[in-house]
């Protein structure tokens, strides 16, 4: 998700300005990277991509992965809801993420 929503959903007290200065360090390197989303619902919209891109942006390669509910620390939380994106769902998500970056793949 995006830094904004590390908080809520990674760590309570998440340090932002760590996330962003990683991203920046990352991106001004000379060694190959690629920055990755794992693609679930409720936790990733199109809207946080977009966020997440506008962060990343000029990125080398970012990569959108399927969420897999298998071995996961809390399963209770995904007992409710559609979590799994379908293929349509995913190339949606590379469409809004693609203009961003300078390639944008989705894994499954």
């Amino acid at each position: 998700t995006e830094p904004a929503k590390y908080t809520t959903y990674i760590k309570p007290n998440c340090d932002m300005t760590a996330i962003l200065s990683s991203i920046q360090v990352i991106m001004e390197s000379a060694i190959a990277y690629e920055f990755r989303t794992t693609c679930v619902k409720p936790i990733v919209t199109a809207q946080i991509i977009e966020n997440i891109c506008r962060l990343i942006q000029g990125a080398a390669v970012y990569a959108l992965q399927r969420f897999h509910k298998t071995e996961m620390l809390h399963p209770e939380f995904f007992k409710e809801a559609s979590y799994e994106y379908t293929d349509e769902e995913m190339l949606q998500l590379k469409a809004v993420a693609a203009p961003w970056v300078q390639q944008c793949i989705v894994r499954p």
